[in-house]
């Protein structure tokens, strides 16, 4: 297996079960092109620093914020599709599970 085969399983894994996470969530993903991070749009009811503060201290999630990616006109999360896929899989539910108790 070439390393640019794993990693391209390894984000096709990722992204095919945030797809399913995403479904009747609160959260959107926006068009993903390619590359390695996905974008999610999250209710606007924290800012983008409430939210990446909050999903550490509450659901042990490391996410960025989308200012760091000049992403100002909304409230959105970049989370990492290289992520291992247990690890992405456990993140993305407790992001989920964050947003539907806000």
């Amino acid at each position: 297996d070439s390393i640019q085969g794993r990693i391209r399983s390894r984000i096709q894994t990722n992204l095919a079960r945030l797809n399913e996470l995403l479904l009747g969530a609160r959260i959107h993903m926006l068009h993903c092109e390619g590359g390695w991070s996905a974008i999610l749009r999250v209710p606007h009811m924290l800012s983008e620093e409430e939210w990446i503060t909050r999903l550490l201290r509450e659901s042990s999630v490391i996410a960025q914020p989308g200012y760091f990616f000049d992403m100002h006109d909304g409230t959105f999360l970049m989370v990492s599709l290289l992520t291992a896929k247990e690890t992405f899989s456990t993140g993305m539910e407790r992001i989920v599970a964050f947003s539907q108790r806000l």
